[in-house]
């Protein structure tokens, strides 16, 4: 199974967002699912807060425990998290941007579509 469909599969089972995604990695990390939806538990809607979704918080996650340092003295390894980080959110961010303005775009097609129905039974 994919990280993808058992983010879906979790997803599916009503757990929040960040604990689907975060929970699709748990085996890579050696981490059991109660433990990886314990930690990414709080990050669920915007972390309930509404701004930022679980999924990127999530991903944050993901890449943290795959790439992230842990010795505060290598500067080096601190300043390419860094840089993978603002990647991250630069990919998210433009992905995320694409799909709304897609949505908003489809959404506007699909009720004025509507309303032309609308008014064509009523003639």
């Amino acid at each position: 199974m994919t990280h993808k469909e058992k983010a879906e599969q979790l997803l599916h089972q009503q757990y929040h967002c960040s604990q689907a995604l975060f929970g699709a990695f748990a085996k890579d990390f050696g981490l059991d699912l109660k433990t990886a939806f314990k930690i990414s538990t709080c990050f669920g809607g915007g972390m309930r807060q509404g701004g930022t979704c679980g999924c990127i918080t999530a991903s944050l996650l993901v890449l943290g425990m795959a790439l992230g340092f842990y010795d505060s003295q290598d500067r080096e390894k601190k300043y390419t998290e860094i840089k993978r980080r603002m990647s991250l959110l630069n990919v998210l961010r433009t992905r995320w941007e694409e799909t709304f303005i897609a949505a908003i775009f489809w959404g506007k097609i699909f009720q004025n579509r509507m309303k032309w129905r609308s008014s064509v039974r009523k003639v």
